[in-house]
């Protein structure tokens, strides 16, 4: 299209079939973009979860100590209930087990912080 042209005429030389190759190439490119940020948003998720889950417990996320701000915390306890709740998946074995866990202190609170 002409610049600054009110009478949305394209250029010389334009087509329809190069708008169309370029618009599949963007979505095409968009889509390999979006893919690769959200693999490395699942793998930074990860290692800090992994990192705090070693220095604090498997419970870190239930110390509000860990937070700058409380309704952070507040917010991120909610969302995990969300979840719970939400999900069809019967989490009583899960939970029966990370009580257990929790209660006796034994090391395999990051296994099971990473199953839930």
């Amino acid at each position: 299209e002409v610049p600054n042209s009110d009478k949305h005429q394209f250029l010389p030389n334009s087509n329809f079939d190069d708008v169309i190759e370029l618009y599949q190439f963007d979505k095409k490119l968009r889509t390999l973009v979006f893919t690769s940020i959200q693999d490395i948003e699942i793998a930074l998720r990860t290692r800090i979860i992994q990192c705090f889950s070693l220095k604090y417990g498997a419970f870190w996320f239930m110390d509000v100590r860990l937070f700058k701000n409380e309704s952070i915390f507040a917010t991120c306890l909610e969302n995990i209930q969300k979840e719970v709740n939400r999900s069809n998946e019967d989490f009583r074995p899960y939970l029966l087990i990370v009580s257990s866990l929790k209660t006796y202190d034994c090391f395999g609170q990051v296994w099971i912080s990473k199953c839930l």
